[in-house]
């Protein structure tokens, strides 16, 4: 009664999937926890994970994924800046900015 992995493998084989454990269940579940922005105290808790085995899915958190968009635009503005001082010739245009903002438009971002 207490092995559920027997029982999970019955289920799987009367449904004829093939190729699922148990542990790919815990891993999807927090995949779709960390994107729905849950803590991380509250899926250690749901999945059992230690907070060392869950620094794996932290790339997946809506928070993790706005810093590293903004580090990285940062980092762009400062190179842009720094180019634009060094090369004032290499300036945008208008017809440039446009561009920018066609290109961002997909993305969900907004062009630096």
């Amino acid at each position: 009664m207490w092995d559920i992995g027997k029982r999970f493998r019955r289920i799987c084989k009367l449904a004829k999937v093939s190729n699922l454990r148990i542990h790919d269940l815990r891993h999807y579940a927090t995949t779709v926890l960390f994107i729905k922005g849950i803590p991380d105290s509250i899926i250690s808790k749901m999945t059992g994970h230690r907070s060392r085995e869950l620094k794996r899915y932290q790339h997946l958190s809506p928070l993790f994924r706005q810093q590293t968009v903004e580090l990285i635009a940062q980092d762009l503005e400062e190179k842009l800046v720094t180019q634009l001082v060094a090369q004032p010739r290499l300036a945008p245009r208008h017809s440039d900015a446009k561009l920018l903002e066609k290109v961002a438009e997909g993305t969900g971002l907004e062009p630096a």
